[in-house]
């Protein structure tokens, strides 16, 4: 792990979650590998600590997963296709994650609009699918329209 002043400036404990996080371990497991008591909450508000943020942003950007990877992988996601042959149609599923990536990267979600969940059939997915399918253009109009009425908000 990195021996920077951002690195330094932490706990034990800190520097343990900092390097499960950046190994690929999530929040919890983390937490629990570097000795906190509650891992669950623990993770979440070390997520939180400025001091930790900075830390990780570090140790990410030194292992080279700076800001223009991840715009990179998410450009990747938001241009994806079933296969790599031509003439493949593009995997709307994957793609729609990418844009949905992209726009929480761009703080173009307000906090509540984040937190709401709606329950969606199976039935509905497919017709929603099948619509994207038939007239993707349209569908990237109406999002497109909707990201500008939700900024005006």
């Amino acid at each position: 792990m990195s021996t920077s002043r951002q690195v330094k400036d932490l706990s034990v404990r800190q520097k343990r979650f900092v390097s499960g996080i950046a190994d690929g371990f999530d929040q919890k497991t983390a937490a629990e590998n570097a000795g906190y008591h509650h891992p669950a909450i623990a993770g979440c508000r070390l997520m939180k600590s400025s001091a930790v943020k900075r830390a990780m942003t570090e140790v990410l950007e030194e292992q080279g997963l700076d800001d223009a990877y991840i715009a990179g992988k998410v450009r990747q996601f938001c241009e994806a296709v079933k296969a790599d042959e031509p003439g493949t149609p593009p995997d709307y599923g994957v793609q729609l994650r990418g844009v949905e990536m992209l726009c929480r990267l761009k703080n173009l979600f307000k906090p509540e609009m984040q937190v709401e969940k709606v329950t969606v059939t199976y039935e509905e997915k497919i017709e929603l699918l099948e619509e994207i399918r038939k007239n993707p253009e349209e569908m990237m109009a109406k999002l497109q329209r909707r990201l500008i009425q939700l900024r005006q908000e």
